[in-house]
Parts: C-alpha cells; sequence; structure tokens
C-alpha cells in the first residue's frame, strides 16, 4: 500500500512509477527510484563462491570451532584466521585446503614440532615439544581433533594428556577403519579456560 502526505496529491507511499515516497529526517520525500545494484562481476562471483565454499564445508564443525575458539561464533571467527589461506584454486573451482584451517585460536602457546603416526587398527600415537614457552605451563591440558570429511563427523579427544607427557596413544572409533581424516591438536590452560592455536597434524589414513 503507498502512503504519502501532500497538499497536492494527497496521501501516497512506497513506489509510484520512477518515483518513491519515502520518509527522511522526520520529512516525508520523493526520489527516484534506483533498482538494487547486483552487477556479478567476476571479482563478486568468485568472493561470494569462496565464502559459499567456506561456510559450507565447516558446517559440520560448528560446534568444535566453537569450542576452539571459546565463543559461539566459531565459524565466523575462523574467518578471521583461514578464509584467506584454506581456499585454493581459482573460480569456479575452488578447493579447501584442510591443513590450513586453524580450528582453535588464543594466547596460550602452541607447540612447534609435533608428529602424528597411526599404530595398529585404529590407534595412533601422537607425539610434541613440550618446551615451555613464556606463559605456557607443564598442566596445559592437550586436545585433538579429528575429523572425516566423508562422513562429516568429529572425533574430539579433550584433555587426552598435558603437555609435558610429550606423548600420547589415542583409539579412534573402529568404524573408521581405513577412512582418511584431517587432525589437529591444540592446548588448554587448566587455570584460565584459554587456547592456542591449532597445529594440524596429518592427514591420516587408517
Amino acid at each position: 500500500m503507498a502512503k504519502f502526505e501532500s497538499s497536492t496529491f494527497g496521501r501516497i507511499s512506497g513506489r509510484h512509477g520512477s518515483a518513491v515516497a519515502a520518509k527522511y529526517n522526520d520529512k516525508n520525500i520523493i526520489r527516484i527510484y534506483s533498482p538494487p545494484s547486483d552487477p556479478k562481476t567476476p571479482k563478486q562471483l568468485a568472493q561470494r563462491a569462496k565464502f559459499s565454499l567456506y561456510t559450507h564445508t565447516l558446517r559440520p564443525l560448528k560446534t568444535t570451532l566453537d569450542q576452539g575458539y571459546g565463543c559461539h561464533t566459531g565459524i565466523a571467527e575462523s574467518m578471521k584466521t583461514s578464509f584467506n589461506t584454506c581456499i585454493a584454486g581459482s573460480y569456479p573451482n575452488f578447493t579447501f585446503d584442510f591443513s590450513k584451517l586453524r580450528i582453535s585460536n588464543g594466547n596460550l602457546p602452541q607447540t612447534e614440532v609435533a608428529h602424528l603416526v597411526k599404530k595398529t587398527g585404529t590407534i595412533v600415537s601422537a607425539d610434541w615439544d613440550s618446551t615451555l614457552f613464556f606463559g605456557a605451563s607443564a598442566k596445559d591440558t592437550v586436545n585433538f581433533v579429528f575429523f572425516n570429511p566423508t562422513t562429516q563427523n568429529t572425533f574430539l579427544s579433550t584433555a587426552a594428556a598435558i603437555r609435558s607427557a610429550a606423548k600420547v596413544d589415542i583409539t579412534l572409533p573402529a568404524a573408521w577403519t581405513g577412512a582418511t581424516l584431517h587432525c589437529w591438536m591444540y592446548f588448554t590452560s587448566p587455570l584460565t579456560a584459554n587456547n592456542s592455536a591449532s597445529t594440524y597434524l596429518a592427514k591420516l589414513t587408517l
């Protein structure tokens, strides 16, 4: 419905042909209608495709990212650290590089060296440099994230060990035998609940 009060035309509003009735600074005005601008340039289309790929890929990891970033907007927060590095390739054939994804973030020091290898069955063994850089504690807990991109499921091993242990074995689901996983680790302070940035460990096949 159109409404606008005018001594000449009476009361009208909304769009009328090329004119639009609107209220601005408590005054009724009429302006020329301009259709929404959406030129869909190659640059805009590429950016939209990147955004869509990023958010769609990380949807199954939302809860994990919320935990890793310590908030309820983990996907949005991860975009600040990982968006420009995770998307590879050229439009329209973009791919997602999980090795560039930061699954957690925080001020707690991370490890500079870490490894993950398969042992037997679905048991994996992780080891890391336990050097106590400034701000770190020997009692910081170590968390592991394993993501199966085929089933879109995530396995978390929270507080699997403490920083000073420097190694730990983890048993993954038997149903994942033969699956290829993306794996990360990060530390959490038991005193402040602050996290470290994550370390990508491996793309591992069980």
